[in-house]
Parts: structure tokens; C-alpha cells; sequence
């Protein structure tokens, strides 16, 4: 009885260390993919939604198994400076944030999103930012 409350014991000592490094590990391996969106009431079409949405079902659906999350930043909101500022980025701009043994990867995937807003081809544009973020991967 003192040996299975014993082994019981030590189990429970154990067990969260273990699951915080299988948490530390899939945060090194991480990827986020940053749209940056202005809060403008006059979008034609509301044209940046259905883009954010596009963007987002890409990443969604072809890399969710693959610890690649996709985030709004609204670059209005103050918390946001910092990024908005870091990356240099606009409204509809798209990063790709790639963290690598404390390295951070930047890869800017406004281009791909740019010209499929001007080409409205959709299976090019999924084509191309896939290939992109797996390059990365």
C-alpha cells in the first residue's frame, strides 16, 4: 500500500512537468499569421472583410494541424502599436511569423494578397500563400 501511494506520489510530481514541456515545445514551433485591419466604415464592398476571411480560411484549413494560428490586429487599438510598428505594416497587410530557437522569422505575404485582390483568382492565390507558409514550415 506505502509503494502504489508512493508511485502515485511521484506521478503526480512528474506529470506537469511533463506536460509543460509538450507546451514549451509546441510554442517553439509556432507560427502566426498577422492580418493587419483598419477600422474603416467606408470599405467598398466590404472588401477587407471578405479578404481577412479569405486569408483566414486558407491558414485555417490547410495548417491548423501544423501550429500555424491565424490573428486579427486592429491597428487603431493601442496595444497594437508595437506590431503595427515593428512590421511596418498597413491596412491588409499580411505577416507570417515564424519563431525558431528564439530566432523570429518575418515573411511578408502582402504581395500574394495584393494581387489576389486585384486578380480575384482564388485558386492562384491559395496556391501561391500556401506554398509560401510551407516554405517557412
Amino acid at each position: 500500500m506505502k509503494k502504489l501511494s508512493l508511485l502515485l506520489l511521484i506521478s503526480l510530481l512528474i506529470m506537469p512537468s511533463i506536460v509543460s514541456a509538450q507546451e514549451t515545445k509546441s510554442k517553439k514551433n509556432k507560427a502566426e499569421v498577422l492580418y493587419f485591419k483598419d477600422k474603416l466604415p467606408c470599405c467598398p464592398g466590404r472588401a477587407c472583410n471578405i479578404l481577412q476571411s479569405d486569408v483566414d480560411s486558407v491558414v485555417t484549413k490547410n495548417f491548423s494541424d501544423k501550429n500555424v494560428d491565424f490573428k486579427v490586429i486592429y491597428m487603431i487599438a493601442p496595444e497594437n502599436k508595437v506590431l503595427v510598428e515593428k512590421y511596418k505594416a498597413k491596412s491588409q497587410s499580411v505577416i507570417l511569423i515564424k519563431t525558431k530557437r528564439k530566432k523570429e522569422v518575418v515573411v511578408d505575404l502582402t504581395p500574394i494578397v495584393t494581387s489576389y485582390k486585384k486578380s480575384k483568382d482564388r485558386l492562384k492565390f491559395e496556391t501561391e500563400l500556401k506554398a509560401k507558409i510551407n516554405s517557412v514550415l
